[in-house]
């Protein structure tokens, strides 16, 4: 294979790997709030009761009201539905940075050109001749 074709197979199954996490998780919310006073208190909640609250010194609390919940946002439960997916995820994705790696290419020494500044000529070219 040419180092161009293993970049583009190193793009391809990064693509893979991409869909495979998304198709191996799934994320629902649930009847959680973590809610966060601007006194520094915060809360987790579930519906308007707090199973326990914190102040800002450290201190805990059990079973009170829940404080301001509008702009609360639900927490989310993270599940890995597919296995196999996830697994073969790191498979693929391992497999796009080694094919990655493989179509860089070796660097080339700089040649270094002798300059002679923008309004002389080199030595070897020749004069014009003027009619």
């Amino acid at each position: 294979m040419s180092k161009y074709q293993v970049g583009i197979a190193s793009a391809v199954l990064g693509f893979i790997g991409t869909l495979l996490v998304y198709y191996s998780f799934q994320a629902a919310s649930t009847p959680f709030l973590l809610v966060v006073n601007r006194d520094g208190k915060a809360y987790l909640c579930v519906g308007d009761r707090a199973l326990f609250s914190m102040n800002s010194h450290g201190g805990m609390g059990f079973g009170e009201g829940c404080g301001d919940t509008t702009n609360a946002r639900p927490a989310a439960v993270v599940n890995m539905e597919h296995q196999w997916a996830g697994y073969l995820r790191l498979v693929v994705i391992l497999l796009s940075f080694v094919f990655q790696a493989l179509s860089m290419e070796k660097p080339r020494p700089e040649t270094t050109h002798r300059s002679f500044g923008p309004r002389q000529r080199s030595p070897n070219s020749q004069q014009p001749t003027n009619p």
